[in-house]
């Protein structure tokens, strides 16, 4: 697998200049075609080129048998079966070979640049969009692309640079690229998950006085960064401005609110809301009820509420469990940790090492220490590791 690093060094040497390639050679990877091939005549894509292109998306996750099927089908590939090549093969750092293909156009950059990005190597990406030598009238769009900026953006941000992410985002209006709402987005975000929601609030107040309407995206960045520096008040009146300016709430928008409600045990509004979603068509989720799970103080209700989930088709996960038997735990309540317990078996699930070590917890604080033992014993046998404890002689050694 070529790594990044090699992959810019292909792109500076001058003997390894982008080739056309219109399909694929059986030579080595490393091997580059002396002459670009010449393209086929220009003619209709075959009839089947959308279905190969599905095809394509059902291998995602596999890039050798994806480039093997793309290679044997004998059909004139249209761009978009290119870039669905490409977006995988960067994916799995394979970007000798997307080289190959020919960045034809602004898609294919952009999944290149997105793939390099995703998997954190902005440093890299940066260097292949900016630092080197274009030479070609895509390339040097690019460079001032606003959706090429987004994913570098959106790169820092997944890296938690946070310096780096204002300094990109005052570079981007010094070099006059075009913020759009996925830039202001993006950088909302930033300013939140870096404990600095009231920059997302004044980003809010540009882009309205700017113009942008505000997508559901932007919303629900923008509610939780007014839910969190100003009030859970102030965060549900942008909620009925968002409503009010027909923009459809979705579930991550009222998980946002639920959130805030429960947090300032506001638990009628919130239930009020649970109960309005299904009503508007927007299905609940494990992370709504987690809202409720953290916040109510009432195992019975939490209880009551935990089997509605479940008759309303909505699955627990591990971290659901591993919530519920530690919050009952704490309270030194044995009876409703392990009616959580045995309805995470009963469903069929494998507890995992936070699960076992959780229940385990439990059963300690209430002396079932025989019981504790097997339980200890079972994830031995899983290969699973449990926490050291001095009750069965594991813990460190004192004095």
């Amino acid at each position: 697998m070529t790594s990044p690093a090699l992959f810019l060094r292909l792109l500076r040497h001058p003997s390894l200049r982008p080739v056309t390639a219109y399909s694929l050679a059986t030579t080595p990877t490393s091997q580059f075609p002396s002459r670009a091939p010449e393209p086929p005549p220009q003619s209709s894509p075959e009839p089947d080129s959308k279905a190969v292109f599905e095809k394509l998306r059902l291998k995602a996750n596999d890039w050798k048998a994806a480039f093997d099927y793309f290679h044997s089908v004998e059909i004139q590939h249209t761009t978009e079966n290119f870039n669905c090549m490409i977006d995988i093969l960067g994916k799995f750092f394979e970007f000798e070979l997307c080289w190959k293909f020919n960045l034809r156009d602004e898609t294919c950059y952009s999944y290149l640049v997105d793939a390099m990005c995703e998997y954190k190597h902005v440093v890299e990406a940066e260097e292949f969009v900016f630092q080197r030598k274009p030479n070609d009238e895509i390339a040097v769009g690019m460079m001032n692309s606003t959706k090429v900026h987004n994913l570098m953006l959106r790169g820092w941000f997944k890296m938690k640079w946070w310096g780096k992410c204002r300094d990109f985002w005052e570079e981007m209006d010094k070099k006059g690229v075009q913020k759009d709402l996925r830039s202001y987005s993006i950088y909302m975000d930033i300013m939140c998950k870096s404990g600095k929601a009231y920059k997302a609030v004044k980003l809010y107040k540009e882009m309205k006085a700017k113009g942008i309407r505000l997508d559901v995206v932007a919303y629900n960045t923008v509610i939780l960064a007014i839910g969190q520096s100003m009030g859970v008040d102030f965060a549900t009146r942008v909620y009925r401005e968002m409503r009010e300016m027909g923009c459809k709430p979705n579930v991550v928008t009222c998980n946002t609110v639920i959130k805030l409600l429960c947090e300032n045990s506001r638990m009628e509004e919130a239930n009020e809301m649970l109960e309005n979603m299904s009503k508007e068509g927007i299905q609940p989720d494990v992370i709504t009820y987690h809202s409720f799970y953290r916040c109510l103080g009432d195992p019975k209700k939490i209880l009551r509420l935990f089997d509605s989930m479940i008759e309303d088709g909505v699955q627990p996960t591990m971290s659901t469990f591993v919530m519920l038997i530690r919050k009952f735990g704490r309270w030194g309540f044995l009876r409703p940790a392990s009616i959580v317990w045995s309805k995470m078996i009963e469903l069929g699930y494998s507890p995992d090492e936070s699960a076992y070590n959780a229940w385990i917890d439990v059963l300690i604080d209430k002396g079932l220490l025989d019981e504790a033992r097997k339980y200890d014993a079972e994830m031995f046998e899983k290969g699973l590791s449990a926490k050291p404890r001095k009750e069965f002689g594991t813990g460190p050694v004192e004095g």
